[in-house]
């Protein structure tokens, strides 16, 4: 793909996903089975880790520590690979944004998520919402 491209694209629209659902598109998600003793660790920490099959990576952490992860996808997924499982990207789903924001919020963490479990990887999806709505 070209610099042009990828620049133009911004939205990872080329991540081989398989299906998508419901109103706004938004990619499925497959049940995993979890091993029974997996550490968890922050993104920020990943680097650091020693024992990556027995850890999880998590991104309970203000969007800018990760969104490098949406940047580059396709190389956070090959360093992201060797652990034993990665929850989703947990994009900010504050109630003072925009409807639209969240929405695609939403999208961004199932894109990536369908992306991970079809290169193999365990991915455990992260619930969150801003309202009632």
């Amino acid at each position: 793909m070209s610099l042009e491209a990828v620049y133009r694209n911004g939205h990872n629209l080329e991540l081989p996903v398989d299906d998508h659902t419901g109103l706004f598109d938004i990619p499925v998600l497959m049940p995993v089975q979890l091993p029974e003793r997996m550490r968890w660790e922050a993104f920020s920490g990943a680097k650091g880790v020693e024992d990556r099959e027995r850890t999880g990576i998590h991104f309970f952490l203000d969007d800018y520590m990760f969104l490098r992860v949406w940047n580059d996808p396709a190389r956070y997924a090959q360093m992201l690979r060797c652990f034993g499982a990665v929850m989703t990207p947990d994009f900010s789903l504050y109630t003072d944004y925009p409807r639209a924001v969240q929405i695609y919020n939403h999208w961004r963490k199932h894109q990536l998520g369908a992306y991970w479990q079809r290169l193999g990887m365990t991915v455990i999806p992260t619930i969150c919402w801003s309202d009632h709505d």
